[in-house]
């Protein structure tokens, strides 16, 4: 699921796709979706339930790695129940084995600056379609209208989908959390 629709793309845009122009915006809006996850480092929306295994630290505490958290539903150890306090990103648990936790995570709907940022991204590749110049690598820096010429600027580490650095910062900072990857049920 994309963190935008086509009518929230549309509204922005001021436009209307036509039907068979739909599933081409609509891959579009799940390539920026994935751009920005990736960027964050957190699924963020819609929720889900995860299930991983990790050792405590010396505290007793396991990190929860997906942000934020609505529900921890079980913690076991050889799948046998075990005590435990939900904290903000962690459990405490009165083991040293390891164990294993199902929590649940996410926004039930999207943050409004995500579904943005997202119709963005997807804009910008649809610009860069429109003129005929397909997905292209970098920054569109320039357009001449008589003898058609375009231009991009930083191709390297700004290629293709990519959010401005503040708002990557921003983002990460606001939505980022753990890097560990999660087994979903």
């Amino acid at each position: 699921m994309s963190f935008a629709t086509v009518e929230q793309l549309q509204l922005r845009m001021n436009t209307t796709f036509d039907k068979d122009s739909v599933p081409q915006v609509e891959a579009l809006l799940e390539d920026a979706t994935q751009a920005i996850r990736a960027d964050i480092g957190q699924h963020v929306a819609p929720r889900q339930t995860a299930t991983f295994s990790d050792w405590p630290d010396s505290e007793g505490r396991v990190y929860l790695p997906q942000t934020p958290v609505v529900d921890v539903s079980a913690v076991t150890v050889k799948g046998m129940p075990v005590a435990f306090t939900v904290r903000d990103n962690y459990v405490t648990v009165p083991v040293t084995e390891k164990v294993t936790v199902t929590f649940t995570y996410g926004f039930a709907e999207v943050p409004r600056d995500l579904e943005h940022w997202t119709c963005v991204l997807t804009a910008t590749a649809l610009a860069n379609l429109d003129l005929g110049v397909g997905l292209a690598p970098g920054g569109l820096s320039s357009v001449a209208i008589d003898d058609f010429r375009a231009s991009w600027a930083d191709g390297g580490d700004k290629a293709g989908m990519t959010l401005p650095e503040r708002v990557g910062q921003r983002l990460r900072e606001q939505y980022g959390g753990g890097t560990a990857v999660v087994t979903t049920r």
